[in-house]
This record gives C-alpha cells, sequence and structure tokens, in this order.
C-alpha cells in the first residue's frame, strides 16, 4: 500500500536519472529532434559537433510542382574543437528542402559566404556589396526543372551537394 511517500532507494533513482539527462549536452539531444532529425534522415552528412551550429529559416519558395524551404546553416567551431592556439573555422551553407504534406525532408545544400538571402518570387538575392562597382553575381533564379546542379555567387561556383560530402545531390 502506497502512504505517497518516496523511499530513499526511490529518490536516489530519480536524482541520478535527472543527473545522467543532464550532464548529456542539451545540443546532442536536440540532434534527434525537429529540423536537425529531418536534415541526418535526408542524408544530410555534415558533422553537427558543436554547440554553436545553428539552422536558421530564410524563407519559403514555390515553383511549379517544387515547394521549397531554405534555411541557413551556420557551423562555428567550439573552443574545445580547435587545434590549440589554432584559429576558430566556421562555414555557411543554404540548406533546401522540400514542403510537403508529410513534412519537411532534405534536398540538399549549396556551400554559401554566409549572408543571408531573401526570397523574391523564384530569386534569392544575397546581400553581396559591390565595393569596386564590377558586376557581383548576388541572385539565384530557381525554375520547374528542380534544383540547380550548381550556383554562381560572387564569382564562385557552389555544386549541389547531399551525401558525401563534394558529391552532387543525387549521390
Amino acid at each position: 500500500m502506497s502512504t505517497g511517500r518516496i523511499s530513499i532507494t526511490q529518490l536516489v533513482g530519480v536524482s541520478l536519472a535527472v543527473t545522467l539527462l543532464a550532464s548529456e549536452p542539451v545540443f546532442a539531444r536536440a540532434l534527434t529532434t525537429g529540423i536537425w532529425k529531418v536534415m541526418r534522415d535526408g542524408g544530410f552528412d555534415v558533422q553537427f559537433d558543436d554547440e554553436e551550429d545553428t539552422i536558421t529559416p530564410i524563407g519559403d519558395m514555390d515553383v511549379g510542382r517544387w515547394h521549397y524551404r531554405f534555411m541557413n546553416y551556420e557551423h562555428l567551431e567550439s573552443k574545445q574543437h580547435m587545434v590549440p592556439g589554432g584559429v576558430q573555422h566556421g562555414g555557411n551553407m543554404l540548406v533546401v528542402f522540400e514542403r510537403t504534406k508529410g513534412g519537411l525532408v532534405y534536398l540538399g545544400r549549396y556551400q554559401t559566404w554566409g549572408d543571408l538571402p531573401k526570397v523574391a518570387g523564384r530569386t534569392l538575392v544575397f546581400p553581396y556589396k559591390d565595393p569596386l562597382g564590377m558586376h557581383v553575381d548576388r541572385t539565384v533564379t530557381f525554375d520547374d526543372g528542380g534544383l540547380p546542379p550548381q550556383i554562381f555567387l560572387d564569382g564562385t561556383v557552389f555544386p549541389l551537394q547531399k551525401g558525401i560530402a563534394g558529391q552532387g545531390a543525387g549521390k
């Protein structure tokens, strides 16, 4: 018969469970849910192991039968993962999802320079500056054919990637 009291054994068990859960980094637990899970399940193979990694919504775009959602993934190496005396590294990626009735599906990613673009119709407009008055490619326009195999921004070609780093989205 229960008296509403907690035994020492129960108290120790609950305390131990709380301590174990609290000792696991919140970031590690978050990787198994939400957008991080969608990315992993879709083949996003970039190792997000730093608490500084973030994903920021950019916007949605409808192009023919495609219903895209764009997000910016930013990685900033934590001090614990840096080479002692080294420089902190980081990078940004334009991450592309398809919006479906069942939820988001990861389609691929493009490495980018990091400035967040804005959605304008079928075009992503990146806020790259043009200080020398030279033509700077700062837009990517999408058509009914699906994601382009590469994008050209600010004089650099960025291939579409999905699986093994450096390979195309279909691999």
